[in-house]
Formats: structure tokens, C-alpha cells, sequence
């Protein structure tokens, strides 16, 4: 069977992605979701150094549908527009509960690579070998991955956000080969309404791009109406989630204008994708070959600038296009040649260790924690002795690392997690108690 070692591999990554999700915790705002939000609430979650000063004692957890549907209309009043990960973050770490979360967000990293690969290839020709490129981009190219693709509140607002946008565009682009029934343009029209009111930080680009190639499409006298119908319902989702009334009284909104210059300044796809095209193609026909991509780009990267740079999330849209489109230019040049075969076993080489190495770590990482945990739990008054061992930056960079830094934050929701604040979670490192001790 052919590339049975890459089907194998895909397997293995499967398997990793459960594992590291297995062995992340309930993690910051993971634990807030569980509460069930007010006005005070919901505002606070567009800003942990809020969240740090409320009461959480005066808080009840979600129980119930009715408190899902009550929380998550707080949510969208008064933190952000984003329904689909404010629910979902809510039903896994209340309701439904993390170990289903775990099995469905490895599958969902597997689904993501599934649906860039298709989006680069156009088609099945020689896929498996794109598929560990497009993998080894994403893993190694995008940005925070330890937080994106593993922690739970993160992951369902980027892993499966994108995900959903990248179904949605594949769905898309497919109408240009084939007419729908009645029924099935029905049920897409609801996906893509539901795509659209996901996350900003793809489908303010997505959207921007459908506008523009309908227009053309008009003015060309091949326009598609079916492709309309999908357009104005994903562009209708996305104005839900942007107009939310939240976004308006987010409590960090007003940045410094070297903040949004920042965020371009941190860019590396984008970067790369730009000096790519100018050493392999120097013409617009690729520009005009993927005149959607290039404008949902383009659209995002105006979007990222106006949000500001707070942290390396604000880029993950911009990237992810910029990845797909460099992607793109690589298999427009090289598709045919040689040179994919040894890079895509290359790469399975070079994950398989990176995999094995960071699985094994993470079981280091949870331990730490766990050893922390069990000490607290015995804790009269939420003090605990031990030495945190901080984990190397490779690490930390790829899966979470929970307790590896000093946040006072993350302590404090650990502590209303296991005890609903009844005491909070304070470290002493044992060394700290030696040096004391000998003074």
C-alpha cells in the first residue's frame, strides 16, 4: 500500500495529540468558563487581571442547559462575540466533560491538517507527502501552539475555529465544480452561518474575500448563486460576531500605536510568504490565481493591525493564510519534482522524535503539577513547599507547561477550581525556606 509509513505516522500524531491533551489540566480561563457568568463576569473575561480581583465565592458553577444559555448571553454582551467557544468551553468543563474534549480535539488537529493539505493540493496527487509538510508548517510556522492546539478554552477558539473556516472554505471552493440539491445547500448555509460566528481571527478575512469575489464574480457575469447564498450567511455570522456589544467595552481595547505596528514586526509566515514569492515567481500570476486567499490575507492583516499586538494569538489568521498560500506557491513550483519525497520523510523523522521527546516530557510536566495539586488538596491553608522545575523553552513552546511560570493568575484558578476560592494556592520554593532558615 502506498505511503503505508506516512498513514502510520498519522496515526502516531493522533495518538500524541490525545496524550498531550490528556495530560493538560483544567487551565486558566478553562476554569472560569465553569462558572456561570453575570454582567461582572462575562466583562471580566476580556481580561484575566480583572477576573483576578472578583469574588469568585459569590459564583455557582454551570449545572444546567438554562445556566449554559444564561451564561453564554453574558458572555457575548459583555466579553466578546465569540458564541461557539464561550458554549463549547462552558459544556466540555461543565456539563459534557474534558475526556470527551480530549478524544475530539486530537481528531480535530488530524481534521485541520486534512483540510490545509486539500486546500494546498487541490486534489489527491501524491497527498500523504503533502500531508507531513503541512503538518511540519503548521507545528513548527504558527504561532503558540502549546496554547492553541491543547488547552481547552485556547484550543476551541483557534484549533477548531480555524478548522470549521477551513471546511467551510473547502465546501466553498467545491461549488465552482458541482450544483447542489435544495436540501444540502440548506444544511451548508447553516454550517456556514455557524463558520462565520466562530473566531475573528480567521473569518474577518474569509468573510472580507467572499464580498470582493462575489463582486468580481457580478461584474465578470459568472456569478454563482449558490456561492452567494453560502457568502451572505457566513458574512451574516460574522457580523454577529463582531458587533457583539462586548467587543465595545473590552477593558484593554485602547493600545499604543507601536502596539499595532508589533504585529507585524512578529510576523513570520507572512514574511516568509512575501520574500517566496518574490524569489520564485515575480509576476501576478499566482497572485491572480489565488486572488481569494490574497484578499482574505490581506483583509486579516489589516484586521490584526487594527486589534493591536497583546499577544502572539493576535497573529494566528494572518498566518494561517500566509501558510496556505506559501504552501501553494511551494506545489505550484515543485509539485512534479523529486524533491517531496525526501522532504516528507525527512520531516516524519524529524516529528516522530519531537513527538516522542515532548510526550514523554509532558508526563514530567503533569507530575510536577499533580504532586502540587495532591499537596494542596492536604494543605490547611493553601500554602505548599516545593521547588518548581521549569521546563526548557522547546518545550514550553509546543505543549503546556502549567505552573512552569510565575502567574499569579493561573495560581488563583487552580485555586477556585479545587476549593471554589475557599484558599488560595500560594508556592514556596523549599529553597527560599532554607535560605531563611540559615539567616
Amino acid at each position: 500500500m502506498k505511503d503505508v509509513i506516512i498513514k502510520l505516522f498519522v496515526i502516531l500524531t493522533l495518538v500524541f495529540a490525545y496524550v498531550i491533551t490528556f495530560r493538560t489540566p483544567m487551565m486558566w480561563e478553562d476554569v472560569v468558563y465553569t462558572l456561570k457568568a453575570d454582567a461582572a463576569l462575562g466583562k471580566a473575561m476580556s481580561n484575566s487581571s480583572v477576573a483576578d480581583t472578583l469574588d469568585f465565592q459569590r459564583y455557582e458553577r454551570v449545572n444546567s442547559i438554562e445556566d449554559l444559555a444564561a451564561s453564554s448571553y453574558y458572555h457575548y454582551m459583555n466579553a466578546n462575540g465569540r458564541l461557539f467557544p464561550h458554549m463549547t468551553s462552558q459544556a466540555f468543563g461543565t456539563l459534557i466533560g474534558k475526556s470527551f474534549f480530549n478524544v475530539l480535539n486530537a481528531i480535530m488537529l488530524i481534521l485541520l491538517v486534512c483540510l490545509v493539505t486539500l486546500l494546498v493540493t487541490g486534489n489527491k496527487v501524491m497527498y500523504w507527502q503533502w500531508w507531513v509538510v503541512v503538518l511540519s508548517a503548521l507545528w513548527f510556522l504558527m504561532p503558540e501552539t502549546n496554547t492553541c492546539l491543547f488547552l481547552m478554552t485556547y484550543a476551541l477558539n483557534y484549533l477548531w475555529s480555524t478548522t470549521i473556516c477551513a471546511a467551510f472554505l473547502l465546501f466553498y471552493f467545491s461549488l465552482n465544480r458541482h450544483q447542489l440539491p435544495q436540501w444540502l445547500l440548506f444544511f451548508g448555509s447553516v454550517f456556514a452561518f455557524g463558520a462565520g460566528w466562530s473566531h475573528e481571527g480567521v473569518a474577518v478575512g474569509i468573510a472580507a474575500a467572499l464580498f470582493f469575489d462575489n463582486l468580481l464574480a457580478l461584474r465578470s457575469h459568472q456569478l454563482n448563486n449558490q456561492k452567494v447564498i453560502w457568502a451572505v450567511f457566513f458574512c451574516l455570522g460574522v457580523a454577529f460576531l463582531c458587533l457583539s456589544p462586548g467587543n465595545f467595552t473590552r477593558t484593554d481595547a485602547a493600545l499604543p500605536l507601536y502596539n499595532h505596528l508589533l504585529s507585524f514586526a512578529r510576523l513570520k509566515v507572512f514574511w516568509i510568504l512575501l520574500v517566496c514569492w518574490l524569489v520564485l515567481s515575480r509576476d501576478w500570476a499566482f497572485i491572480t490565481k489565488n486572488r481569494f486567499l490574497v484578499i482574505a490575507l490581506l483583509a486579516q492583516s489589516a484586521f490584526m493591525f487594527y486589534v493591536g499586538f497583546r499577544n502572539n494569538r493576535v497573529l494566528w489568521g494572518t498566518e494561517f493564510l500566509s501558510l496556505i498560500l506559501l504552501l501553494r506557491l511551494f506545489y505550484e513550483k515543485w509539485s512534479m519534482t523529486g524533491w517531496l519525497t525526501s522532504v516528507s520523510y525527512f520531516c516524519l523523522v524529524l516529528l516522530s522524535f519531537h513527538f516522542c521527546w515532548l510526550a514523554y516530557r509532558s508526563d514530567k510536566v503533569r507530575d510536577q503539577y499533580d504532586e502540587v495539586i495532591s499537596l494542596y488538596m492536604k494543605s490547611s491553608d493553601g500554602q505548599v513547599n516545593y521547588d518548581i522545575t521549569p521546563e526548557h523553552a522547546l518545550v514550553m513552546k509546543y505543549i503546556p507547561t502549567p505552573l512552569c511560570k510565575e502567574n499569579a493568575f493561573e495560581l488563583f484558578t487552580f485555586s477556585l477550581y479545587y476549593t471554589h476560592d475557599n484558599k488560595r494556592l500560594i508556592i514556596i520554593p523549599n529553597v527560599d525556606l532554607n535560605n531563611q532558615k540559615h539567616d
